[in-house]
């Protein structure tokens, strides 16, 4: 429901001007304007740039039920919904399409971004983390799970997947009480800060700014596999169970484990450092629950108690 042609999606989002019949001063406005195509998931990046007279969207790319959907939903914008097993149909539309610059904001396909490039286009993708940190989907995770600082970067893609040359990124510090939604939060609000500063930095360099290339082999992508949410108490330490609960602790999300052969989802834990309770539980066996009350239970692992403070039956 979401498809129209090219001449639909330039009518919808060139600005309109007041101009009589033969004067030209429309035309040399829309001329100078940068053609966009966006492709991603998400709407930050899109609200940037939608009502910004120096660039005009020719198309839009999205995914069903995602956030850029929504929002075009939401304000009578069309869009073409695509799926992410149309990769070769996306590329060969890339190529056929006429634009100056393709804005990527989430998006799970890898592009041919040389291929792309030769014929002269931009191609700028906002990562949700400071790069090269958490090259990668799904990315955000990592920085609670290896401490790494919070950011966004904006880059000219290259073949490899976040790699290229930064053009703007911003970071912030973790501090002890930021949980994965404020995570979450933080990396998306700073994507619209460091998206607009890199488009001001290419209009002042006249699109010719090369900024310091991403090192794709120092830094590895973040694999977020799925063993990353499961616990095993028998040979995890408390302060590592923690760690990997507060990385993916939000609802939707969240780690796994089997307590007395029941599955469960985990949300919110802590580790216990009263000396007298460690003392006291000492002699259980690692895995064991040591003490339920209230809806808390207390698992001793393979070092250290930890307290499970909100979880659910699956």
């Amino acid at each position: 429901m979401y498809s129209r042609n090219l001449e639909d999606i330039v009518a919808q989002h060139t600005i309109k001007l007041d101009y009589n019949e033969g004067d030209d001063r429309h035309h040399l406005y829309s001329m100078d304007k940068k053609r966009i195509v966006y492709l991603g998931n998400r709407d930050i990046c899109y609200k940037v740039i939608r009502d910004n007279p120096k660039y005009e969207i020719v198309k839009i790319l999205t995914f069903s039920d995602c956030a850029l959907q929504r929002f075009l939903e939401r304000e009578h914008s069309e869009c073409e919904i695509i799926t992410e097993l149309d990769n070769d149909y996306v590329i060969q539309l890339l190529i056929n399409l006429s634009y100056e610059i393709l804005i990527v904001n989430g998006c799970p396909f890898v592009l041919p971004a040389s291929l792309l490039k030769s014929s002269g286009k931009i191609l700028l993708n906002t990562h949700p983390t400071y790069l090269p940190y958490l090259r990668g989907k799904t990315p955000i995770n990592g920085c609670l799970l290896y401490d790494y600082p919070l950011g966004a970067t904006t880059y000219c893609m290259s073949d490899k997947i976040d790699g290229g040359n930064i053009i703007y990124q911003e970071k912030v510090d973790l501090t002890p009480d930021l949980d994965l939604g404020l995570c979450y939060f933080i990396s998306y609000t700073l994507e619209e800060k460091v998206f607009r500063r890199a488009l001001e930095v290419l209009e002042e360099s006249d699109y010719q700014y090369v900024g310091a290339e991403i090192d794709t082999v120092k830094y590895p992508l973040f694999k977020n596999d799925s063993d990353l949410r499961e616990l095993d108490f028998q040979k995890m330490t408390a302060a590592d169970c923690v760690r990997h609960v507060r990385a993916y602790g939000i609802e939707g999300e969240g780690c796994y484990a089997n307590i007395k052969g029941i599955r469960y989802v985990i949300y919110d834990a802590e580790q216990v450092v009263n000396e007298y309770i460690l003392g006291k539980m000492s002699s259980f066996k690692e895995g064991s629950v040591v003490l339920e009350y209230d809806s808390k239970k207390l698992i001793k692992c393979h070092e250290g108690i930890l307290k499970l403070k909100k979880y659910c039956k699956i």
